[in-house]
């Protein structure tokens, strides 16, 4: 901290001089402190902003934020499991950049249960750069940019989950439904990605990242010739080979990448991509 000097040949100032001083180096202390650091979020949680360190947490209510860089909970400790219990996350729309649920590197091993419900109105609904994350019944609505982001994390899944609703036009994310960027053996089952402004999924970079089960993943026409562009990758996926007989081309597409030749209902290959083998149930 800086010495503040205040010179005076006046006794009666000497004193006010003295305050001056200690009321100067208060401020300098006060504007020098660290931010406080976010709150530890209660077993039940009942307002955005706390981070979640160990155990079982329940959302108590709906929760809103209304900052739009703020997440709304974040996750930082070791398998932690957060149920939302039936209750709704959402953000301040617009163009906010923060998101509904941020798993942070050291959150590995994190279970989220949606309960159906949606989280909404963040810049990405769910943010994961841990690794070993599970995410079921989620519903990932009309965010900014992303439903779900992967950044980094390796072995996640995402189960029976929607990153824009079939049946709500206005559910699209304002990007791309579920993006894994640099991820390695992540596994997407069983969504629903429709009505995104770009694709429905995007896989940039990483290796072994599987996608099984897609219900329907489609975005906004006219992203491409069809309108149903929905699957996009930098990396490296096989060529699409040819549809068995039996599979009407106008519906489906088939791809060597998926060993039993599941059928992905209107999606498209922009380029090659990272997606691995995965078995059919």
């Amino acid at each position: 901290m800086n010495n503040i000097l205040i010179w005076t040949n006046h006794r009666r100032w000497q004193k006010a001089a003295r305050t001056i001083v200690y009321t100067a180096s208060l401020l300098m202390l006060l504007g020098a402190a660290p931010a406080a650091a976010a709150k530890t979020c209660k077993k039940l949680i009942k307002a955005c902003g706390c981070t979640a360190k160990k155990g079982h947490l329940t959302l108590a209510n709906d929760l809103t934020s209304s900052s739009p860089s703020a997440d709304c909970v974040t996750i930082s400790g070791a398998h932690v499991v957060l149920d939302m219990a039936g209750h709704k996350i959402t953000g301040p729309g617009g163009a906010a950049t923060g998101a509904g649920i941020h798993v942070l590197a050291q959150g590995n091993g994190a279970f989220i249960d949606g309960v159906n419900q949606p989280i909404s109105n963040f810049g990405t609904g769910i943010l994961v750069e841990a690794s070993d994350v599970v995410m079921a019944f989620v519903e990932l609505r009309s965010n900014a940019q992303f439903g779900l982001k992967i950044n980094g994390g390796s072995r996640n899944s995402m189960y029976n989950s929607d990153a824009g609703n079939e049946s709500i036009a206005s559910s699209g994310n304002g990007d791309t439904g579920v993006l894994i960027t640099n991820g390695n053996d992540n596994l997407i089952d069983d969504i629903f990605a429709s009505h995104n402004a770009k694709y429905g999924i995007h896989v940039s970079g990483g290796t072994n990242n599987s996608l099984h089960d897609l219900a329907r993943v489609s975005s906004i026409p006219p992203a491409s010739p069809t309108g149903r562009s929905a699957c996009t990758s930098d990396a490296h996926l096989p060529a699409e080979s040819a549809a068995p007989a039996e599979a009407p081309r106008s519906a489906a597409k088939w791809s060597r990448n998926l060993a039993s030749l599941i059928p992905i209902r209107w999606l498209e290959f922009r380029s090659t991509a990272a997606i691995s083998p995965t078995r059919s149930d």
